[in-house]
């Protein structure tokens, strides 16, 4: 989960029960971390926002599914 994700997405994970692991906000370093830290877990769920409206930071996609593709298969 972005640090700086929507309340709207903390709402949601925190509601599904899962156990959350932050990365920092678009730090696509502290996001292979989480995922090298998770990698015990069978089923991951990464959440972040394309364009975060409060700052108008862009989520580097390419990266960020490269990543997600690199840890979770």
């Amino acid at each position: 989960m972005d640090k700086l994700n929507h309340a709207s997405l903390w709402d949601g994970a925190k509601l599904s029960g899962s156990r959350i692991f932050v990365y920092e906000h678009c730090d696509m370093n502290s996001l292979e971390k989480v995922l090298i830290r998770t990698s015990k877990y069978k089923i991951k769920l990464v959440i972040t926002e394309s364009i975060f409206s409060m700052d108008g930071d862009f989520t580097p996609l390419k990266d960020f599914t490269w990543l997600c593709q690199k840890y979770m298969l």
